[in-house]
């Protein structure tokens, strides 16, 4: 199982999501959903807490699940540099009282714990990519796209530039959100 997670966001303060999860060679899924008022960085822990849950989901869907909860089997690949640096030195950070280590509260500590949750109960093996260079993450990256730009904004902030963004970015992944 590979899984393919991003995140968007802009200044208008909307937040998109997409996912894609390759389950074998002729089955995968796709998911996406918006989130108002989210920074960029908690759409893109948002995008892979709701991957991976889907997947654990679906893991826990099979009628065979001697092989379902092995890290070979599922493969997390992120633009997040941070995920899979992190994620090992999240129970020493717990045990600091979500503090760094300089004292201070670590940013988004519900995310970090909701998400290193998900990752200890699946096991998943982080693969970092830069930028979107993959077929599958352009595909998360346009349904994070397509769903930021669905999430309400103030329409006084919106103006024809964004409007004709979402009409080019609406076409072009159309396409996507009808496929199975």
């Amino acid at each position: 199982m590979i899984i393919y997670a991003d995140g968007s966001w802009d200044n208008l303060k909307r937040g998109g999501y997409g996912w894609v999860i390759f389950a074998g060679s002729e089955r995968w899924y796709r998911g996406a959903s918006v989130f108002p008022a989210a920074s960029s960085t908690e759409m893109e822990f948002i995008a892979s807490i709701a991957a991976m849950e889907f997947a654990l989901k679906y893991m826990l869907g099979r009628k065979d699940m001697s092989r379902s909860f092995t890290h070979e089997r599922i493969v997390m690949v992120t633009d997040v540099v941070d995920f899979p640096k992190m994620l090992p030195l999240i129970p020493e950070i717990r045990a600091r009282g979500w503090l760094n280590d300089k004292g201070q509260p670590l940013l988004n500590s519900h995310l970090w714990e909701r998400l290193h949750e998900v990752h200890e109960f699946i096991q998943p093996h982080w693969e970092w990519v830069s930028g979107k260079h993959n077929p599958a993450g352009k595909i998360a990256h346009k349904l994070a796209n397509f769903y930021r730009l669905k999430c309400p904004a103030d329409p006084n902030l919106v103006d024809a530039k964004t409007r004709k963004r979402y009409k080019r970015l609406s076409a072009q992944t159309q396409g996507y959100l009808d496929k199975p």
